[in-house]
C-alpha cells in the first residue's frame, strides 16, 4: 500500500459518533423502564465496568433509591453482584457493551427524564459529589 493510499484511507474515515444514536436533550429515552416503579423524574446513570471512575462512584450510589436507575455494560450476574455488595435498592439494568456504548458517548454520565420519557437533562460526571448535585437539582 503507498502513502498516498494509506492517507486517502484515513480521509475516508468518518467518526464513529457519525453513526451513533447518542442520547440528546429533547429526545424521548430509548429504553423501556417501565417494569419499574418510577415517579415523576428519574435519573439514569450510566456506568460503565471497563471505567475506573465509574467503578469508584458505585460505593457512593447506595444513598439513593427511588426514581434513580443504573445502566451498566456489564452482565445480568455482574449486576446482581453489584446489588448485593452496595446494597442498591434501585434498578440496575445490563446492556451489551456495543448498545451501551452507541448510547452515550463518555461514562459515567447521568440523564435527567420527564414523566413522558423526554430525556430533559444531560451531565458527564467525574466524582459523587456531582451526582448527588445532579439530583437534588432534579428534584
Amino acid at each position: 500500500m503507498s502513502i498516498k493510499s494509506l492517507k486517502q484511507m484515513f480521509m475516508n474515515h468518518r467518526d464513529i459518533r457519525e453513526e451513533m444514536d447518542i442520547l440528546k436533550i429533547g429526545y424521548v429515552f430509548p429504553l423501556s423502564l417501565k417494569n419499574y416503579e418510577l415517579s415523576r423524574k428519574t435519573v439514569v446513570c450510566f456506568a460503565s465496568l471497563y471505567c475506573k471512575i465509574c467503578i469508584d462512584l458505585l460505593p457512593g450510589l447506595s444513598g439513593f433509591n427511588q426514581d434513580f436507575v443504573l445502566i451498566t455494560d456489564g452482565s445480568e450476574l455482574d449486576n446482581e453482584e453489584i446489588i448485593k455488595e452496595f446494597e442498591f435498592s434501585f434498578p440496575v439494568m445490563s446492556l451489551n457493551y456495543d448498545s451501551f456504548h452507541d448510547l452515550v458517548a463518555t461514562t459515567p454520565s447521568l440523564i435527567l427524564i420527564d414523566a413522558n420519557g423526554i430525556i430533559q437533562k444531560i451531565k458527564e460526571i467525574d466524582e459523587i459529589g456531582e451526582v448527588i448535585s445532579f439530583v437534588e437539582e432534579s428534584r
